[in-house]
């Protein structure tokens, strides 16, 4: 596994992904994509600093990470909702699905490649965030993500 994670390999299946996947969206909402998922970077850098900072010292690092996670979903569906609310009536529902999905793909590599490229963590370390029976529920985070636009599609059907 930690195979696929190394070198151009991961890359060029993304971007070949992505290429596929384009065939099944339209130029707008790939626009809109991206710009929620730039759109989120920060707002994950803040909510992980709060955690950090604000309350993580007084009720330890694993319930700091578990409220951090779901207040990062809300924040998710929130971003979401304003950048797509009046575009999901118009999407099919492989569409919307196809959203949550390349966000997820996205977010994945984005934080294994920046994660030990750039910050310098271990894989057992990334790896460790999507260990459930440790409590750790990042990958909850990541199925709510890959549900929430055709979600909100259901939620604001016209």
């Amino acid at each position: 596994m930690l195979l696929l994670l190394k070198g151009r390999f991961l890359e060029k299946i993304f971007y070949f992904s992505l290429f596929r996947l384009s065939f099944f969206m339209n130029k707008k909402l790939l626009s809109k994509l991206f710009l929620i998922w730039l759109t989120f970077i920060p707002i994950a850098i803040i909510n992980g600093s709060i955690r950090h900072y604000l309350y993580q010292p007084y009720i330890g690092e694993l319930l700091a990470h578990q409220l951090s996670t779901l207040s990062a979903s809300l924040f998710l569906f929130l971003t979401v909702y304003l950048y797509l609310k009046n575009f999901l009536p118009t999407l099919s529902y492989q569409s919307a699905f196809l959203t949550g999905l390349i966000l997820v793909l996205l977010t994945i590599l984005f934080e294994f490649i920046f994660g030990h490229y750039i910050v310098g963590h271990s894989w057992q370390k990334l790896f460790a965030d999507y260990d459930l029976s440790q409590g750790k529920i990042w990958s909850l985070f990541l199925v709510t993500m890959l549900f929430t636009p055709a979600l909100l599609k259901k939620l604001i059907k016209k």
